[in-house]
């Protein structure tokens, strides 16, 4: 049977694309193992719990499976303690990198904000007082400076590309993680 393995299953650690919803109080743990051990993404919904009940199910769905999954909270409620359990009793860092965003997702994020920043920069500078459009220069300098940004972006991220699955990073050899 072929699988469709896509570059966020490789980052994550799955089989397939299928990422479980948290969905409240109808997420068990006993699902969340079930769709890991499925080869998807089972995700806890931990948001409305202590932060006792998330570090017992945490290590509840680990016993389950060694696969990964993830675990959800609403950022926009105060979760503080929350999140501090979850990080430092729970959870232990992923043998696959060295933190949850790579450094060339990042490199990618800020030079595409940059881009965004340069254009809106440029479409104000001329945008004449009491106009509410750009004139039409201001539309081609910006999509200029943008593809500009865009193409020294894309060049950095390919240039600064992750090391292959074999080598280790500094940060693993120090902490003893090694790839696997």
């Amino acid at each position: 049977m072929a699988t469709l393995t896509t570059p966020l299953c490789r980052q994550l650690g799955i089989e397939v694309p299928v990422v479980q919803a948290p969905i409240g109080s109808a997420v068990t743990t006993e699902l969340v193992a079930a769709v890991a051990d499925a080869g998807g993404l089972g995700t806890l919904a931990l948001t409305w719990v202590t932060a006792e009940e998330a570090v017992r199910r945490i290590r509840q769905v680990r016993r389950m499976t060694p696969r990964p999954f993830a675990v959800n909270l609403v950022l926009d409620f105060p979760v503080d303690e929350l999140l501090d359990a979850c990080l430092r009793k729970a959870c232990r860092p992923s043998r696959r990198s060295s933190s949850a965003m790579s450094f060339h997702q990042v490199v990618r994020s800020v030079g595409f904000s940059i881009g965004s920043a340069l254009g809106g920069l440029t479409l104000a500078a001329h945008t004449p007082a009491g106009s509410t459009f750009p004139t039409g220069t201001g539309y081609a300098t910006a999509s200029w400076l943008g593809a500009a940004a865009m193409g020294a972006t894309v060049v950095a991220a390919l240039a600064l590309r992750q090391a292959p699955e074999s080598t280790t990073t500094g940060l693993q050899r120090e902490s003893g993680l090694r790839k696997g």
